[in-house]
């Protein structure tokens, strides 16, 4: 029995299972990523902020990445047939170039550390791709070669012509090569929660992102072999290639980021707890104390209520002074005691001649 493509139609508007997957799998891997941000005491709420940005720039790398590789179909030489995403033909590739480069704006906009928030996303991202590769099963597409396998699976003919660019029969079995990466993806997956939360291995921050390339590379080079839609550059696979590519940048910066000498930050959950405590405390201590470059005069409630219950004529009559000529006022010394023979002197009688 073949699946059916639209899951939901009302009117002029259909709602495909292939969008569907997608979404799950986006949202799945948000959530995990939330909690791993809890975890490692970050704001999770950056992962709601860059949510949407990561969404929008994966779908175009991935449309991108896709039609770049098949230019040489004919049907994607129409712009109709470049933007109906909903048929399918999304590059994991392209997902991830669009979604590191979303990525990589975010934090330099919010001034986050790029390689701690690579060990963040990165779990989900595998999680994600797992769930949305079963879109590729409700759209009859990358699968791979004809088999006699008890779990091979039937594709229409139609969809043998559009997607292999052939025709192997009606009752023909196929390697459900979707299926097989969705397998591979959740082991990368618990490959990296298990990674992220041992205390036996030392890890520095953004070791898991280079993990889920190194693992991601190889089965997904192991798995196009047996695809029949691949995108080809001569004789040569382009996703063979993409993964070769991917697998040397990732075993690359796992050997330059633990080289000797090297400045890159130790991942503090990834160490025994008294080690998280002492390097914590430590970095307190670095931290330079800041102290107020002023005081601050507090003024008494009842004072500044009084003087707000002033009249106005009182206030006018009696304007108070400018703060300088208080302090003024306050240098001045205090007035001479006058003479004590014009004290003793009684009232009215005159001033004795000076002459």
């Amino acid at each position: 029995m073949l699946p059916e493509r639209e899951a939901i139609r009302i009117g002029p508007i259909v709602i495909h299972w292939y969008g569907i997957m997608i979404m799950l799998g986006v949202l799945a891997g948000a959530l995990v990523a939330y909690r791993e941000a809890r975890r490692r005491r970050e704001d999770p709420e950056h992962v709601w902020g860059l949510f949407p940005w990561a969404l929008i720039a994966g779908i175009l790398g991935a449309r991108v990445a896709f039609v770049i590789a098949n230019l040489g179909d004919p049907r994607y030489h129409d712009i109709r047939n470049i933007i109906a995403i909903w048929e399918g033909g999304l590059s994991m590739h392209g997902v991830i170039i669009g979604g590191v480069l979303a990525f990589l704006l975010y934090c330099w906009r919010y001034r986050l550390s790029v390689y701690r928030w690579f060990d963040i996303a990165i779990p989900g991202v595998a999680l994600g791709q797992a769930i949305g590769r079963w879109g590729n099963y409700f759209n009859q597409e990358a699968f791979g070669e004809p088999t006699t396998l008890p779990w091979g699976i039937p594709i229409s003919v139609q969809r043998q012509q559009e997607v292999a660019g052939r025709v192997y029969g009606e009752n023909v079995r196929f390697h459900p090569t979707f299926a097989y990466e969705m397998l591979w993806d959740l082991i990368n997956f618990g490959v990296l929660m298990w990674l992220g939360r041992q205390k036996k291995i030392r890890l520095v921050e953004g070791d898991l992102m280079w993990v889920y390339l190194i693992f991601y590379s190889i089965g997904r080079f192991a798995i196009e072999s047996l695809r029949v839609d691949s995108a080809m550059m001569g004789d040569i696979k382009i996703p063979q290639l993409a993964s070769v590519v991917a697998l040397l940048v990732g075993w690359g910066m796992i050997i330059w980021r633990h080289r000797p000498g090297s400045n890159a930050r130790p991942s503090l959950v990834n160490l025994p707890e008294e080690e998280q405590q002492r390097l914590l405390a430590a970095t307190r201590t670095a931290q330079p104390q800041s102290r107020p470059a002023f005081r601050v005069r507090r003024v008494p409630v009842n004072a500044s209520r009084a003087a707000q219950d002033v009249p106005a004529e009182t206030a006018n009559a009696h304007p108070r002074p400018h703060p300088q000529v208080q302090v003024q006022a306050q240098a001045q010394p205090q007035a001479q005691p006058p003479d004590q023979s014009q004290a003793s002197r009684p009232i009215g009688t005159p001033e004795p001649s000076t002459e």
